[in-house]
């Protein structure tokens, strides 16, 4: 695995501004000492994701996440520690030595599929601008009045016609049929001899997560042959249901406009930029899922769902509530008129009138109203239907409060009593009921003590207690197992990695207690010593 130096460690730490760091994922604002924001591990309206300045580290009190730069990175985009590390140190131009870097399999892995589609970009990119098979594609773009700079911002491409042009170009580069297989890029031949381009004959969009890698290509054909768009399948660095088209061209506008436009596909999306509204994303061949949400979330707090006026994107809009609803969302819902998609819109009106339209967007739940009564009638019956679809939907609103002022808009919308629809929805809950997540198993919730905690939190604080803990034993009186192997990481190697459920506990607990100093770590030994002995005497 990747082995970095612990000066490498401390100076990323010293570094790095651990508010700027998370700014950059979630919308955070000031609050006293601290700044907060919506926890993006967990579903919540009011914010509980905290983060400590002058401790650089964050907690949750909603979910009980919490530690420093590389446990957020790590959990949010699921990375090794090295490679979170590695990930920061690039980011923030702080050099890894060569010589410390031994790459585990997957990280390696990785960095090999990223590296290959940045060489696979710029290929499609020059194809696109300055070859003669990329001219089919520039007259397109051109007929749906997108400038070079907006194919310049996206860093568009075109893939030629043939059967192994990409496949040819990247094994001259030194890459190997196999690593391009696993990065999507090229298929399996039917005989099991040889490879060709997955993308061949298509206008290209690559697809950048938030750090500004490529992770992913999606390809549109010009023709009548299906698919009309192919995108690439999942892989090592790309997950569809947690990656959004044009989020990083899109995020500072978004933390700007303090809103999302979310469209469908990728040419609305470059329509819109072109017509100056730049905070916009689509979805990538898939149904929103709650992982665009709580990215999203990060960024701003209004989000607008901008479908086609067509009975399939009606259809897609209602499937897509029920996510808004679970992540707590205030969400709109923008149905365009003549079964238009943005890019029409957007090319007959104007880009002020889309904003005109999206500010006069339906509510998610006015809007499940409006369709329901649509498809049900406003009559007796009909009514009774409404309130029957709502049961579930309803009842997944954990705020009493968001959920009674949904009940009250319902109830002036149907002209039925709020309270006969709060009865229909309790009388329901048993077929409707959602599960509770229970509480996953916590350290907390064991054998652990407050005491042992702060032992830890003490000790990163201040690591030349090292010999007072050592003369005390304090590592033989510590009862839980999982926290005495990770003090004894730390007593070894001060820039250890803990276990995440014993790093959550210790960002807590520095965030109630504060940074130690010699004089308050000397009187908790002394308490804890107290507390063994007594814990002994009772044996």
């Amino acid at each position: 695995m990747l082995s970095i130096p612990e000066t490498v460690i401390s100076e990323i730490l010293n570094s790095v501004n651990i508010v700027d760091f998370i700014g950059h994922y979630v919308k955070l604002k000031s609050a006293g000492k601290n700044h907060v924001g919506l926890c993006p591990f967990h579903s919540e309206k009011t914010p509980s994701f905290s983060v400590s300045l002058e401790k650089q580290l964050f907690y949750c009190f909603g979910c009980g996440e919490g530690g420093n730069i590389f446990s957020f990175l790590m959990k949010y985009e699921n990375l090794s520690f090295p490679e979170a590390a590695e990930t920061i140190a690039r980011q923030y131009g702080i050099r890894i030595p060569q010589s410390t870097k031994r790459i585990s399999d997957r990280d390696n892995l990785r960095r090999k599929i990223f590296e290959l589609n940045k060489y696979s970009s710029d290929y499609y990119n020059e194809l696109l601008l300055s070859s003669g098979s990329g001219k089919k594609f520039r007259e397109y773009l051109k007929s749906r009045e997108i400038p070079d700079s907006v194919i310049e911002i996206y860093k568009l491409g075109a893939a030629p016609d043939g059967w192994d042009n990409l496949l040819s170009f990247l094994k001259k580069k030194g890459f190997s049929p196999d690593l391009c297989e696993k990065a999507g890029l090229v298929v399996g031949k039917k005989s099991g001899h040889g490879f060709y381009d997955r993308f061949r004959s298509r206008l290209i969009f690559p697809i950048f997560d938030i750090r500004g890698d490529i992770n992913a290509f999606g390809g549109r054909i010009l023709g009548s042959e299906n698919p009309k768009y192919l995108n690439s399948p999942e892989t090592p660095v790309y997950s569809k249901s947690r990656s959004l088209y044009g989020l990083k061209q899109a995020s500072g506008h978004c933390r700007k406009e303090n809103r999302v436009y979310i469209v469908e596909g990728y040419i609305d999306v470059l329509s819109l930029f072109k017509s100056g509204i730049k905070n916009c994303v689509a979805s990538l061949g898939t149904a929103l899922t709650s992982w665009h949400i709580k990215i999203l979330k990060g960024f701003c707090e209004k989000m607008v769902l901008v479908y086609d006026g067509d009975q399939a994107g009606i259809n897609a809009a209602i499937r897509s509530i029920d996510i808004f609803i679970n992540e707590q969302v205030d969400a709109d819902i923008l149905i365009l008129p003549d079964k238009m998609d943005p890019d029409d819109y957007i090319r007959q009106y104007g880009g002020d009138k889309f904003i005109e339209a999206g500010s006069s967007a339906k509510s998610a739940v006015d809007f499940l109203i409006d369709s329901f009564l649509s498809k049900y009638g406003s009559g007796l019956e009909g009514k009774i239907k409404v309130v029957g679809e709502f049961e579930s939907i309803l009842g997944k609103i954990p705020d009493p409060v968001a959920k009674a002022l949904h009940v009250s808009n319902l109830s002036d919308k149907l002209g039925i009593p709020e309270s006969a629809i709060f009865e229909r929805i309790n009388k329901g809950s048993g077929r409707h009921s959602f599960k509770v997540q229970q509480n996953k198993p916590s350290l907390s919730a064991g054998n652990i003590s407050r005491l042992e905690i702060s032992l830890v939190s003490a000790l990163l604080d201040l690591p030349e207690l090292k010999d007072e803990y050592l003369e005390n034993g304090i590592l033989d009186k510590i009862s839980n197992g999982i926290l005495k192997e990770n003090l004894e990481n730390i007593l070894n190697n001060p820039f250890a990695v803990m276990n995440p459920e014993v790093q959550s506990l210790v960002a807590k607990n520095k965030l109630e207690q504060g940074s130690w100093n010699i004089k308050q770590a000397k009187i908790l030994i002394k308490q804890f010593e107290y507390a063994s002995r007594r814990k002994n005497l009772k044996l």
